[in-house]
């Protein structure tokens, strides 16, 4: 099966391919490398439409998963209004590679995945960072990784350490992953 990955950066395609590629035997294929999440989010994104509509017509793939951060908690005052945002966003790309489309919606950003995984991160960058709270109602993730870890985290290090993260972890751990699994297992299987 081939799975068509679009993220908000390159990095964030790197990272749930080498996340999604050590538990699942799909072929993987990234959509629109030079892309930033500003540019998915612009009103007039046609253009954008039309280059992901060439790229699925000519790789086919059987599933197209759209990487997004929310940029928001549940905690936060315009969670609501982020969220809606997202699913219009995700409501009109879908329809550009024939409903073949799944969202991964990262609660705050990617890396709420790390922290739903501390002790692969602590292993691998021989920290002793630790949180008590659930991983996606911490603002900021990114931010707080790099402090905790006095700044031996650095975001370019995400797809090395996405690749040892324990999938059955971050599904125990964090609950929009854990959906997000389910409906990914029921579209592949």
């Amino acid at each position: 099966m081939k799975i068509g990955l679009v993220g908000e950066h390159p990095n964030d395609s790197d990272c749930i391919e080498n996340l999604l590629s050590r538990n699942y035997d799909h072929e993987y294929l990234k959509l629109i490398r030079e892309i930033r999440g500003s540019q998915l989010d612009e009103k007039n994104n046609s253009k954008l439409k039309r280059q992901i509509r060439i790229e699925y017509e000519w790789e086919r793939p059987d599933l197209v998963i759209f990487i997004r951060d929310l940029d928001a908690t549940k905690a936060s005052e315009d969670y609501q209004q982020k969220l809606e945002f997202r699913k219009l966003y995700f409501a009109a790309f879908r329809s550009v590679v024939d409903g073949k489309a799944l969202l991964l919606l990262n609660i705050y950003e990617l890396e709420a995945l790390l922290l739903a995984d501390l002790d692969t991160f602590n292993n691998q960058l021989g920290t002793e960072v630790s949180i008590d709270i659930p991983p996606e109602s911490l603002p900021e993730p990114k931010e707080w990784l790099q402090s905790a870890s006095e700044m031996k985290y650095n975001s370019s290090m995400n797809p090395k350490l996405f690749s040892k993260l324990d999938l059955n972890r971050l599904k125990d751990n964090c609950d929009y992953f854990s959906r997000f699994i389910g409906k990914f297992e029921s579209q592949t299987n």
